[in-house]
């Protein structure tokens, strides 16, 4: 009987000393032994309850849990049995009606349980905020895309025709010099507006990282001249001079993103022409060797123009930005060319930068590593010969303009050229006709161009391998992945560029006549 008493009263010190620490402690606890519960002053204010009205634990279950604590009771004999998991969440409602959500930890000893409880409402509502907004972003990031790519083709759409017709017409000889004035109007203004959409949808590219660069072989001064001989019009009518200086020392076969370096080049140059009423542009090319760093080759781009003011340079590069507002309004332009440029380089590992005097001109720069290449391919005009007589085609394409260009410039190089609507009357034509290829748009009534592709593809045979190119506006990467998906080879942008579709054209044709794998398409 002694040791028994003797026993119990250092249990009793035990636990009016747990007790004490409990009551202290800033974060509500609770102390439960032999279905009697216990809490601090910091529990009261989680629960709203004095702890006198909370003496057990079917009182705590019952008052917090309602009509759940039945079910509650249960599965906490089960977790206790289990040893507790390490944290547990839950919502209660307080004495005044309150629902709070409360996160505890519970923890076996010789003195029963004890659980460490924290109110988490407020952490929760702004992990909910924080979703919320993340979900409102995703959905707006989604609902921009889906914009650029109505907008894509929207634009791009009758783009096609106007430029399209807008050459063919160049070609005619009867054209009186009038005619040919207010026709290179049409063909500036078209080209312009092109030029607009493709920045907008570059830069929604880059912005989501989903441009990939390409690694090929090509000519360094080649690059250059045929870049700078895209601008040579431009600056013949505003009487300046452009100039092409590349160091002789330079390798002239490298790898690299030819597109993107013409691209970065053209838009660089564009705006040396733009904004350079006297005087002359010039395109310096040499090699960079940085402080420790591997040799890069150094584009530099003079202009003898009207210069930028010391507050605007270190803003040139940021999106929708121009040197002021009297800048757009008299030389136009979306204020996104010199921001895609350096994402551009930065992308390619590069740096880009200017220096510039108000009234003396400008000079843009940016240095690129670009590793040598062992053999470059120098295009001869064979790259683009078809081969008339055995190449029949079949058009897709539901806008008459469209229809009328493709076909036009097709059969003047002697193809023979079938046309249809929609991809329902393509999936019956190719089962009526035998076909050498198919251009397919993409977007248009009935059925479009990717389902047509899939059925086309499904009929196995002959129909799997026959060479399908998309026709379209829209083209971001992942618009790009879901054609590779259903079967098409490769596409082609509108607006149209007529070399680039004979070339393709011919290529693809050929690879089919010749019953060869079909060439690779590295153009993502």
């Amino acid at each position: 009987m002694a040791r028994t008493r003797e026993a119990a009263e250092p249990d009793a010190e035990v636990a009016e000393r747990l007790a004490r620490i409990i009551e202290l402690l800033p974060a509500g606890a609770v102390h439960v032994r032999a279905g009697v519960l216990s809490m601090n002053a910091a529990m009261e204010e989680v629960t709203g309850y004095a702890r006198a009205e909370l003496p057990t634990l079917e009182a705590w279950f019952e008052k917090l849990y309602g009509d759940t604590s039945g079910k509650l009771i249960a599965h906490y004999l089960d977790q206790r049995a289990q040893g507790f998991p390490a944290t547990v969440e839950g919502s209660i409602r307080r004495r005044d009606g309150e629902v709070r959500r409360i996160e505890f930890r519970a923890c076996n000893d010789s003195v029963g349980e004890i659980w460490i409880v924290n109110d988490i409402t407020e952490r929760d509502l702004i992990e909910r905020d924080l979703i919320a907004a993340k979900d409102r972003a995703e959905a707006g990031a989604r609902s921009k895309s889906e914009f650029l790519a109505n907008m894509s083709h929207e634009l791009r759409t009758p783009l096609t025709a106007i430029i399209g017709f807008a050459e063919l017409l160049a070609r005619e000889g009867s054209l009186a010099p009038q005619e040919r004035h207010w026709l290179a109007r049409i063909e500036d203004a078209s080209k312009a507006l092109h030029s607009i959409v493709n920045d907008v949808l570059d830069f929604s590219k880059l912005e989501e990282g989903a441009v990939e660069l390409e690694s090929e072989p090509f000519g360094l001064r080649k690059l250059v001249e045929d870049t700078v001989a895209l601008l040579a019009d431009q600056a013949e009518r505003k009487g300046v001079g452009l100039a092409i200086f590349v160091d002789d020392g330079l390798c002239d076969g490298l790898r690299g993103d030819t597109g993107r370096l013409r691209q970065i080049l053209l838009n660089l140059i564009c705006n040396a022409v733009k904004f350079t009423n006297h005087g002359g542009v010039t395109i310096r090319v040499s090699e960079d060797v940085g402080a420790g760093g591997p040799p890069q080759v150094r584009f530099a781009i003079s202009d003898t123009g009207i210069g930028i003011p010391d507050a605007a340079l270190d803003q040139v590069f940021q999106r929708f930005v121009q040197a002021d507002g009297s800048v757009s309004r008299e030389f136009g332009g979306t204020g996104l060319g010199l921001a895609i440029c350096r994402r551009l380089v930065e992308l390619m590992g590069g740096e880009i930068g200017v220096e510039s005097r108000v009234g003396s001109g400008s000079t843009f720069w940016f240095s690129v590593a670009l590793a040598p290449a062992a053999h470059v391919e120098q295009p001869g005009a064979e790259d683009l010969a078809i081969d008339a007589g055995a190449v029949r085609l079949l058009l897709v394409e539901d806008t008459e303009a469209n229809q009328e260009l493709v076909s036009t410039i097709l059969r003047s190089v002697g193809v023979e050229v079938d046309i249809v609507s929609n991809g329902a009357e393509a999936v019956e034509a190719v089962q009526v006709c035998a076909y050498d290829l198919v251009l397919m748009d993409v977007h248009m009534p009935v059925m479009g161009g990717v389902q047509a592709t899939q059925i086309i593809r499904s009929l196995g045979g002959e129909f799997a391998t026959l060479p399908i190119i998309a026709l379209t506006a829209n083209v971001l990467p992942a618009q790009v992945a879901d054609y590779h998906r259903a079967g098409m080879n490769t596409h082609l942008a509108k607006p149209i560029n007529p070399r680039e579709m004979l070339a393709v054209i011919g290529r693809w044709a050929a690879a089919d006549r010749a019953a060869e794998p079909a060439p690779q398409d590295l153009r993502a």
